[in-house]
């Protein structure tokens, strides 16, 4: 069985500065580890190849994520208002490259950062309820093979992102529905 032979801290802080009325102040900070990983495999033509392996510590590591947040919200009644900025480093990102015709194969540890910004909007209109949410985002990330030796947009970088749910409450029944685009 696999064992990693070491306790791994993840603490988080979070802050609430309420303001004036129904406005408040929010930010946290946060450490992150994760045990399993999504990595890619990239060959000599540039397809990706994404597989889940676990991570030993060895070959892979334990992926490590340190995220900063901060925005402000807005609560009054049936209404929630939210905009939050957001940055996140992540170290431990693994990439498998081989080159069949170079026959060439290595593994290469690399990192990444994301930064964006989410706004938010709830309502509730007697017990149902309905949200939109918005992602601005960039990811970047970076490998010691990088040629021009700097950050990369990353192949999982979404520029934008739009979700929207329904909760429709006849209780004993409820309905929902859900959209991201």
């Amino acid at each position: 069985p696999l064992h990693l032979a070491r306790v791994y801290f993840q603490p988080r802080l979070s802050l609430t500065i309420p303001l004036w009325n129904s406005w408040k102040l929010n930010a946290a900070w946060g450490i992150y580890k994760q045990f399993i990983t999504e990595s890619s495999a990239l060959d000599d033509i540039g397809n990706y190849r994404y597989f889940w392996a676990i991570c030993n510590n060895d070959d892979i590591p334990v992926l490590n994520a340190t995220h900063y947040v901060g925005g402000i919200s807005y609560h009054h009644k049936n209404l929630i208002l939210n905009m939050e900025g957001f940055l996140k480093y992540t170290d431990g990102i693994t990439r498998y490259i081989y080159f069949n015709l170079e026959d060439y194969s290595t593994i290469f540890q690399g990192d990444s950062k994301a930064y964006g910004l989410d706004l938010y909007v709830k309502g509730r209109l007697r017990k149902h309820e309905a949200w939109v949410s918005y992602t601005l985002s960039k990811t970047l990330e970076y490998f010691p093979y990088f040629t021009e030796g700097d950050y990369r947009v990353a192949p999982q970088d979404q520029r934008h992102e739009v979700k929207t749910a329904l909760l429709l409450n006849f209780s004993p029944l409820f309905f929902t529905a859900n959209y991201v685009y």
